[in-house]
């Protein structure tokens, strides 16, 4: 009976600090998200180039 209780308390407290949240407009969620994945890409091609360029030198290393 203790857990009901501790859920119903929580679930109410969560309610209540929702609603202060500021949540953003569909507009800054939608630059916020072309921000993030442009940047995603962006350091998954430098990640990738570093990749590759390391692979080239253990190659040259391995084959010698």
């Amino acid at each position: 009976m203790k857990l009901f209780k501790f859920l119903e308390n929580y679930l109410k407290e969560t309610k209540i600090e929702l609603q202060k949240v500021s949540w953003p407009t569909k507009q800054e969620a939608t630059r916020y998200l072309i921000i993030i994945l442009f940047f995603s890409g962006v350091m998954a091609m430098f990640l990738g180039l570093f990749d590759f360029g390391f692979l080239q030198i253990i190659e040259k290393i391995i084959v010698k």
